[in-house]
């Protein structure tokens, strides 16, 4: 029961951290973009 649960959890976080990993993706993109735009 108690390894069930843990291994539920591992999916959740390995979840989670996709998800931030990203969304941070996303934010270097669009940081890069504004960079962009402000040198041109």
């Amino acid at each position: 029961m108690l390894s069930g649960k843990f291994e539920l959890n591992l999916h959740g976080s390995k979840r989670v951290m996709q998800a931030l990993t990203v969304q941070s993706e996303k934010f270097q993109l669009a940081k890069v973009h504004i960079d962009v735009n402000l040198y041109v």
